[in-house]
């Protein structure tokens, strides 16, 4: 057994089941939220690189119209 587990148990040693097992479930809970709050930024990371894109590709669009309309205009 390495060191860090000996030093867990020993850690643990005498303590009264329902403690043990009240602080895994606050670890279980804990470990939730950490996931659903991971799951929210990933899906707002994503959510923001749709919109980035989307607003990149209506840059270009405008700028293409714009260099059209100075064409037909002769302004270019």
């Amino acid at each position: 057994m390495n060191n860090r587990v000996a030093g867990l148990i020993s850690e643990w040693e005498g303590v009264a089941p329902e403690d043990l097992i009240e602080a895994i479930n606050e670890r279980d809970q804990a470990m939730k939220e950490l996931t659903e709050i991971n799951a929210k930024i990933a899906s707002d990371r994503d959510q923001v690189k749709r919109e980035l894109e989307w607003f990149e590709d209506r840059c270009l669009e405008l700028m293409r119209e714009k260099c059209k309309r100075e064409i037909r205009e002769g302004t270019a």
